[in-house]
């Protein structure tokens, strides 16, 4: 799986909007609107109060009162009410030239809900009646998104991209997504796409780090420092250099960046990780065993460190030791092995409960939290779609990918 649980780590990302202001699903206007419908819009994406008021009071006077019921709805959205912007609409609007908006709206409402079981289908007509519909397709990759499946989710995407394709942030979350599926070389391709588009200051660090650590997953060291060129130091970054150094032959200067890591920061599970490695090759197994240790207790689940553990007590004839931590790693090595299966299996069925429950339990054994909490969401949703709860008890979408 990799590094799936970054979804839950993406607080700067969240702040810049990963999926673009404003409402989820935004007032884009047709031809056949009339002037005061879209002066209401406009006035709504304003968050001028006073003349959306005024405008639902025009349209109410000259009898529109469908036009005036879809503003009011829109307003409501605006105010993150989703409850009384649904109520407003009715079904007889969605028959007549006011559809594509009461798509929008009772689309987001219920997306806002948790009701993804009806969002998606509107959402879906919508793109297939006008398919430059852009924020329908956010929304649907932030409904596949939470659902775990990640094709579906590339897919809407994919046609972000189609439609803003100088934005940044369609590319970032599709890197992060191939990312936690291991699919590196496509990864590295959507950061280094993502950065030509000139992100904010601080998302271009986070995509550097995210973009080096592809490449050194693809080996391609000398790119993974070249992605790094001109980022402030910190542990993460110091890391990622030093293992790059490493790599391509600079010992002397991998070692004194890991050292300095390990100074300021002597629980830093990457550092610890790649200082053994060095002390290994050094002929420093003790020590080795010791930071392997160390590093395992945060995170046990890292089958490179455990092989490189296993291997070490061997080496120092150290056999009662190593039995006990083959079984560990073999026991760690069929959890993984299930969690790649279960993860294909919810991937090809975005409506499959089963592998999602029993993803949570994997994950929890794995002592992966975070992705549990996400697959519980996800099987939340998925149970959700299957047996109609009220919607005061549907489970809410991520907050950390709304704009």
């Amino acid at each position: 799986m990799g590094r799936r649980e970054l979804r839950f780590a993406m607080g700067a990302v969240v702040a810049a909007g990963l999926l673009a202001g404003g409402c989820l699903i935004g007032m884009r206007l047709l031809c056949s609107e009339t002037p005061t419908l879209a002066e209401g819009f406009r006035r709504v994406e304003q968050a001028d109060a006073n003349s959306v008021d005024r405008i639902e009071q025009a349209l109410l006077r000259i009898g529109a009162r469908d036009e005036a019921a879809i503003l009011r709805s829109a307003w409501l959205v605006r105010r993150a009410r989703y409850q009384q912007a649904l109520d407003r609409l009715t079904p007889d609007m969605i028959a007549g030239s006011l559809r594509p908006h009461v798509l929008r709206l009772a689309g987001e409402c219920l997306f806002q809900l948790g009701q993804f079981d009806r969002a998606e289908p509107l959402l879906i007509q919508l793109v297939a009646e006008h398919p430059d519909e852009l924020d329908a397709y956010r929304a649907l990759a932030v409904m596949y998104y939470d659902l775990g499946s990640p094709d579906l989710a590339l897919k809407a995407l994919g046609h972000v991209i189609r439609l803003v394709p100088l934005d940044y942030r369609p590319h970032h979350l599709s890197g992060v997504i191939l990312t936690d599926n291991e699919n590196f070389t496509a990864a590295a391709k959507q950061f280094q796409l993502g950065l030509s588009k000139a992100p904010p200051e601080e998302i271009r660090r986070v995509m550097q780090h995210e973009l080096a650590q592809a490449l050194i997953s693809l080996r391609d060291f000398q790119g993974a420092l070249d992605a790094l060129s001109g980022i402030q130091p910190s542990p993460g970054t110091d890391t990622q250099r030093a293992e790059c150094f490493w790599s391509l032959g600079d010992a002397r200067q991998a070692a004194h960046l890991v050292d300095e890591v390990l100074t300021n920061q002597p629980e830093h599970v990457n550092a610890l990780k790649l200082k053994a490695r060095f002390l290994e090759e050094a002929g420093q197994g003790e020590r080795a065993v010791k930071l392997l240790q160390q590093a395992l207790a945060t995170e046990p689940f890292d089958l490179n460190a455990r092989y490189q553990l296993l291997q070490l007590y061997g080496a120092l004839g150290k056999n009662e030791e190593r039995a006990t931590e083959l079984t560990e790693y073999n026991r760690y090595r069929e959890l993984q092995n299930r969690l790649i299966e279960l993860n294909q299996q919810a991937n090809s069925d975005p409506d499959a409960e089963a592998p999602r429950r029993e993803l949570v339990e994997v994950c929890r054994a794995l002592g992966r939290q975070k992705l549990a909490d996400m697959w519980q969401k996800a099987a939340e949703f998925c149970a959700f779609r299957q047996q109609g709860r009220k919607p005061q008890e549907a489970p809410q979408p991520s907050t950390h990918l709304k704009p």
